[in-house]
């Protein structure tokens, strides 16, 4: 914990685990159906079930796969773009996921505050001709995080609610977050 009351590192509230690209040359790495393989354009989108390609068995074991409920967050070209594994999935290398602990912090939490803080995170970027963003230095990162799960859940709720509100007025909003 740094001096600030409740403000963590996200390695410390998260497991970081970086994104790996199958083969591509390998086309049984890749499937119809199967795995869903997240690219930076799938993020902004919520929770994330379906996408445009899949990885096979094969391809599975080429990749870190993470959990439903990881907060995904792109770190190279686009910084900042943010969404929620909807299901265990895999992604690229120019996204990392968090796995949060959530004795400490819980995934939702996670995501919106990742949401709040992406231009800031963004600002942390080595931009030469394109924005990167290392592991270590988003791992590095600071939120802010309440001291119980029920006050993060009552932050979730209310964010929960001011989305929904946000969809009926956009049809290009998720239907959930």
């Amino acid at each position: 914990m740094s001096k600030k009351k409740n403000m963590y590192k996200l390695e410390s509230l998260a497991r970081l685990i970086s994104g790996r690209t199958p083969e591509r040359e390998q086309k049984e790495y890749y499937a119809e159906t199967g795995t869903p393989w997240v690219k930076i354009e799938n993020l902004d989108q919520g929770y994330i079930r379906e996408t445009a390609e899949y990885l096979s068995e094969q391809g599975k074991e080429k990749v870190n796969l993470v959990p439903e409920n990881s907060v995904l967050f792109s770190i190279v070209g686009t910084v900042g773009k943010v969404g929620i594994a909807g299901r265990e999935l895999a992604t690229n290398q120019q996204i990392v996921s968090l796995i949060f602990d959530e004795p400490r912090g819980l995934p939702l939490y996670g995501y919106y505050a990742l949401r709040y803080h992406a231009e800031e995170i963004r600002k942390l970027s080595n931009q030469t001709t394109m924005a990167l963003i290392s592991r270590k230095t988003l791992g590095q990162y600071r939120i802010y995080v309440p001291d119980s799960l029920e006050k993060q859940q009552e932050i979730v709720n209310v964010l929960n609610k001011f989305h929904s509100i946000c969809n009926d007025l956009s049809a290009g909003l998720p239907a959930e977050i």
